[in-house]
């Protein structure tokens, strides 16, 4: 399988929440970030991390990796304009990567499972991303707020993060890439290049408001019972 580098994306602002910062945002006594990286830190396959933070918080996040002995973290540097920018710095300091693995630092509730998960998917193609299937019937509708259409959820799966792929193919992705996407996967689609799903979880949430961050700790206290 080569060198594994993941690359934790924690550089933006949670405006939804009310602040700067959600990485260092309390969770479970311990600051967001910290639950994120852990199960990074904690697989066996997992050689290196990466933590992308904003530029204001770079130090506090050196701090905490020697303050929670996370020893496979080799840097912390300061994110992009955008997660794009972000992924693509990331990807950069990982110059002696073969599989590069891309997580939001907004998603605490990650395990061990899910990563060795991926890992197993992206040897098929170079590029596998967590998705869970749609549950909830999808409306289409217009600029009227009006419903246009039902939209089949058959073949409709929610993107999560993590998602993997070969160093070399993603970093041709950003470089080709001339349009802005919303996650990495997009990007290797534009090459165009296939891209593997893998089983994520409905507890892998993204806390983007209050209550997503007490629902994580809600599943992260089940986790610890």
């Amino acid at each position: 399988m080569g060198i594994v580098t993941a690359v934790v994306l924690a550089a933006g602002v949670g405006e939804r929440m009310g602040y700067k910062d959600k990485a260092m945002v309390t969770l479970m006594g311990d600051p967001l970030i910290t639950h994120t990286l852990r199960p990074f830190q904690q697989c066996s396959k997992v050689d290196q991390i990466i933590l992308i933070m904003h530029a204001d918080k770079i130090h506090q996040g050196s701090d905490i990796v020697t303050e929670y002995k996370f020893d496979k973290v080799v840097g912390v540097y300061p994110g992009g304009a955008n997660r794009q920018e972000s992924a693509f710095i990331g990807l950069d300091h990982a110059e002696n990567a073969d599989i590069v693995i891309i997580h939001d630092g907004a998603r605490p509730c990650v395990d061990e499972t899910i990563i060795i998960r991926g890992l197993v998917a992206v040897v098929e193609t170079g590029a596998a991303v967590a998705a869970v299937p749609i549950r909830d019937t999808i409306k289409e509708i217009g600029g009227n707020s009006e419903i246009q259409n039902t939209v089949s959820r058959d073949y409709l799966w929610a993107a999560q993060t993590p998602q993997m792929f070969f160093r070399d193919l993603l970093l041709k992705a950003h470089r080709s890439s001339s349009q802005p996407a919303t996650d990495d996967a997009a990007l290797v689609e534009s090459l165009p290049h296939p891209v593997n799903i893998f089983e994520g979880a409905s507890t892998n949430i993204k806390v983007t408001t209050i209550e997503d961050l007490e629902l994580a700790e809600a599943i992260l206290a089940r986790r610890v019972r």
